[in-house]
C-alpha cells in the first residue's frame, strides 16, 4: 500500500480513504474494504478535496505525496 503521511486537518477515516485513493481504488472498492456505503465514501472524498483545496482525486494524491517528499 502507498504510504502517505497523514494530512493535517483530515480525520483518521479521511486519511485512510486518501491512502486507498492513492492506491487507485474506486469509491465502490473503498466502500467494500471499509464497510461503508458508496455515498459515505463519496462524501468523505468531497471533504478531502475541500480540505486540501484541490479539485480531483489525482490532485489530492499528488499533494499528499509531494508534501511527504519534503517531510523529514
Amino acid at each position: 500500500m502507498t504510504r502517505l503521511r497523514g494530512e493535517p486537518g483530515l480525520t483518521e477515516t479521511e486519511n485512510r480513504i486518501l491512502r486507498l485513493v492513492a492506491c487507485g481504488y474506486s469509491s465502490r472498492q473503498i466502500a467494500g474494504k471499509m464497510s461503508l456505503s458508496f455515498h459515505t465514501v463519496n462524501h468523505h472524498v468531497g471533504d478531502i478535496l475541500r480540505k486540501l483545496d484541490v479539485r480531483s482525486r489525482a490532485a489530492a494524491t499528488y499533494r499528499a505525496g509531494l508534501e511527504r517528499a519534503f517531510d523529514d
